[in-house]
């Protein structure tokens, strides 16, 4: 369990920086696409576009910082976890458990 954790501790900055970097190329895109098309009338109509644009951005924004939120859990329950092995292996180590 220890190693799937490790694993997913690999993992989870590259994928939030990946939302975090999707989101910000996302929103530059809605104002783009917001500024050239403001006072276009016409048959096609961008807004509803730009608004799907920015409920993803969005999305990705959340989903990124809960990313972060939870690789920073994940670092404490390791450090946790790491400091207690290191006082089982000093207590079995001075009692000298291999005599047993």
């Amino acid at each position: 369990m220890l190693d799937m954790i490790e694993n997913k501790r690999r993992w989870l900055p590259l994928v939030a920086g990946v939302c975090l970097v999707m989101a910000s190329l996302g929103l530059s895109a809605n104002l783009l696409m917001y500024m050239i098309f403001q006072h276009q009338k016409g048959f096609f109509d961008v807004r509803p576009l730009v608004y799907i644009n920015m409920m993803l951005c969005i999305f990705f924004v959340i989903f990124g910082t809960f990313q972060i939120i939870f690789l920073r859990k994940i670092k404490n329950y390791i450090n946790q976890i790491e400091t207690l092995e290191e006082t089982v292996y000093r207590d079995l180590s001075w009692t000298d458990i291999d005599r047993l």
